[in-house]
């Protein structure tokens, strides 16, 4: 019956990436990656780790291009990490908006930016250990432990 409602179960157990390899899938190669293992274990709690940085949805020539280097059939890996990132955003910031301290003037720290990186510990060539990363501040090797 195709009136019945569909839905869909999101599993968080698997990674999801875009680019030419697994390892390689992160915005510094021009792909996306994740894996609940390379979320920081804290990112309810420390309201000093910033969100996670969102797929474009407005862009329909970069929403293309990120569809290219989806190797999954019917781009399910781009879908599952437009939803995945988007809705752990929501919850995230939905807490902090009632749990964390403002931010005054004087005390930018608590800033809810989306500028978090999440990617596979191989891509990064030094230790192979940073499974996130601050965008554009990548050299700086700040990063939180996964879980």
């Amino acid at each position: 019956d195709e009136s019945y409602h569909e839905f869909h179960i999101i599993h968080f157990c698997q990674g999801f990436w875009l680019g030419q390899t697994r390892n390689e899938g992160t915005i510094r190669n021009g792909g996306w990656n994740f894996h609940k293992g390379h979320v920081p274990q804290q990112i309810l709690y420390n309201c000093e780790i910033p969100l996670l940085v969102l797929l474009d949805d407005r862009d329909q020539e970069l929403i293309d291009m990120m569809k290219n280097r989806d190797s999954s059939k019917d781009n399910r890996h781009y879908w599952m990490l437009y939803h995945l990132y988007k809705y752990i955003d929501e919850a995230v910031l939905n807490y902090r908006l009632k749990y964390c301290p403002k931010a005054d003037d004087k005390d930018k720290k608590n800033e809810l930016g989306y500028k978090l990186v999440l990617q596979q510990p191989e891509a990064d060539k030094e230790t192979h250990r940073r499974m996130n990363y601050v965008l554009g501040e990548y050299d700086s090797k700040k990063s939180w432990r996964g879980h």
